[in-house]
């Protein structure tokens, strides 16, 4: 049974990707290899997107 944890990480958008509709969406590349696979096919749950913006200076 596989055990569950929460993550948060800075992570950086590089593509769209094609299967990635609608807003919200986000595809989170988890590295190559069976372990990779593995722990990939687990993440399948909502969670919390932010993006930090640079302030124009006056």
């Amino acid at each position: 049974m596989p055990q569950y944890r929460s993550v948060g990480r800075f992570v950086l958008d590089q593509d769209t990707g094609s299967a990635i509709k609608g807003a919200g969406r986000v595809d989170i590349f988890m590295g190559t290899g069976q372990a990779a696979q593995d722990q990939a096919g687990l993440i399948k749950s909502s969670g919390r997107l932010y993006y930090l913006l640079l302030k124009e200076s006056d």
